[in-house]
C-alpha cells in the first residue's frame, strides 16, 4: 500500500532519526533530488543520496528529526514550524497572519 504524503514524511524522518538511510530512501522515488542548504550540497537519485546520508551521518552521529507540525496539500507536505524558522519568521507571528488571512477570505 502506498502511503501518504504525511506517512511517507514520517517514516523518512524516523529513518533519518534512526540513522537509517535505507530505510529512509525506501519512501523516496528513486531519481528524487535531495538538498542539504546549508552545506550546499545537491544529490541526484537515491545512490547519490545515500552517498550523502553516509557522510552526513559520520559527521553527525546524533541526528534527530522532530516534526511539530506537518501541513499537507494535496501531495505537498511541510513542516509548518520549521518553515517558519528557516524564513525567520515567529510561529506565532505568521499564525496569526495566515488566521487573518482565513477571515479576510
Amino acid at each position: 500500500m502506498t502511503p501518504t504524503p504525511t506517512e511517507a514524511i514520517r517514516a523518512y524522518a524516523e529513518a533519518k532519526s534512526r540513522a537509517d538511510p535505507a530505510a529512509a530512501l525506501a519512501v523516496c522515488h528513486d531519481e528524487a533530488v535531495f538538498e542539504t542548504i546549508p552545506f550546499q550540497a545537491v544529490a541526484h537519485g537515491a545512490a547519490e543520496a545515500a552517498a550523502h546520508f553516509d557522510g552526513f551521518f559520520r559527521a553527525f552521529p546524533d541526528y534527530t528529526v522532530e516534526l511539530e507540525y506537518l501541513c499537507e496539500a494535496g501531495d505537498r507536505v511541510f513542516d509548518f514550524h520549521q518553515k517558519c524558522a528557516q524564513l525567520g519568521l515567529s510561529t506565532d507571528d505568521a499564525a496569526a497572519h495566515f488566521a487573518a488571512w482565513r477571515a479576510a477570505a
